[in-house]
């Protein structure tokens, strides 16, 4: 069996129907595609659901009954890697046909990582809308693509206090693509794949800071986001990811964390993220850019902003310099801050107007998948790569 082109990482804990059909999805396109799922649920019960599956070479299941850190969740997904080319998603999510179409040409163009079109998503039944029937909503994809200097983004992400990350061109390996040999430097230079409070932020930072990558930014997807009422976009949105750090389930089995002093003592979104951000850095090496570029006052300010519930609580933890500054940029003028992934999210499911499309009544991932890449078939066909019609056959 010739090695595989293109290795699906899918780190998994107790959403064992979700995941399973994440997986099943995956295997049915057909194609020479890895899938390493690492599973840290309380019990096995995924391999049973996942039983006759579990003969295919190219599906490797691990479990492990000991709780982990998220990030070495993601680690031992990809210690056991054999493709050229990774991707990483989470057990809700899906992965679409041309994924490999896409490996071959970064291969042809020599191209390190690529960030694609994440703004389409797939809401599953009984998702955060507390809307009966699920929907996917994505937008018009031209197929354009640029090359760009990711430790710019950084720079631009430092200076927006490590919040709205999903705006800048960095690379990344969540919903991302990457060489295998990129991740490998990555590890050669920090000791792991991934790290940190959150991985796709430690891997977006430490893939970008690398000397010389090679990041192509795609107007075009390869894979789909999935919302299901357990994830942890669905939890942002409902207020579960905000309050005392003590809360913080990314600190649960890292219990000697040492918190960086820029970054509020509180558990949100936005501490979460300029925390990891703050910590990949270091750990690659350049402190130089969070001590010319890292804007803390910023970081304050997206964080009363973005959680309104919580802006009285937030104040008492500003120093009275921080408190004064983040209330006069609130103002009348202010521009409210949107860095919650699920805002992004939602905002895409609900817009019926413009370039938006949803299509609603879509029972499940593989369904999900199936209307997106339709729909790029039929309507949106100039990309950099060949796109193939028939799913999941890549010619030869």
């Amino acid at each position: 069996m010739k090695s595989p082109l293109v290795s699906v990482i899918i780190p998994t804990r107790n959403r064992q129907e979700y995941a399973e059909k994440t997986i099943r999805q995956i295997a049915e396109l057909n194609q020479n595609i890895e899938i390493v799922v690492q599973d840290n649920s309380d019990d096995d019960y995924l391999k049973e659901l996942l039983n006759d599956l579990l003969s295919n070479e190219n599906i490797k299941y691990s479990y492990c009954e000991t709780p982990l850190p998220f990030s070495e969740n993601y680690n031992r997904a990809m210690e056991r890697v054999t493709g050229d080319y990774v991707c990483a998603i989470g057990d809700d999510d899906g992965i679409l046909p041309n994924i490999s179409e896409c490996a071959i040409w970064m291969k042809e163009n020599e191209i390190d990582v690529i960030k694609p079109a994440k703004d389409q998503v797939y809401f599953y039944p009984g998702n955060i809308n507390k809307k009966k029937n699920a929907c996917i909503g994505f937008g018009q994809y031209k197929g354009a693509y640029y090359y760009s200097n990711p430790e710019t983004a950084v720079i631009s992400l430092l200076d927006d206090g490590g919040c709205n990350y999903l705006e800048k061109d960095l690379a990344g390996s969540y919903h991302g693509l990457v060489k295998r040999d990129s991740m490998n430097k990555v590890k050669q230079i920090t000791g792991k794949f991934y790290s940190g409070l959150t991985p796709d932020m430690y891997s977006v930072i430490c893939l970008s800071l690398l000397p010389n990558i090679r990041l192509a930014v795609v107007d075009y997807p390869i894979t789909l986001p999935g919302v299901c009422p357990t994830s942890g976009s669905a939890a942002s949105d409902s207020g579960k990811h905000v309050g005392n750090i003590k809360d913080a389930p990314h600190l649960k089995q890292l219990p000697d964390y040492m918190w960086n002093s820029s970054v509020p003592r509180y558990y949100s979104v936005e501490t979460i993220w300029a925390e990891t951000m703050l910590y990949a850095i270091k750990k690659m090496g350049r402190d130089d850019l969070i001590d010319k570029y890292f804007n803390s006052n910023r970081l304050a300010q997206y964080l009363y902003q973005n959680n309104k519930p919580q802006r009285e609580e937030i104040l008492k933890i500003f120093t009275k310099e921080t408190s004064e500054y983040v209330l006069k940029c609130c103002g009348e003028n202010s521009i409210e801050g949107t860095n919650k992934t699920i805002q992004l999210l939602e905002n895409i499911a609900i817009k019926l107007s413009g370039k938006r499309k949803i299509v609603r009544n879509i029972s499940d991932i593989n369904q999900a998948v199936d209307v997106l890449y339709s729909e790029l078939a039929t309507n949106m066909k100039n990309v950099p790569w060949r796109l193939i019609h028939l799913k999941g056959r890549i010619q030869q």
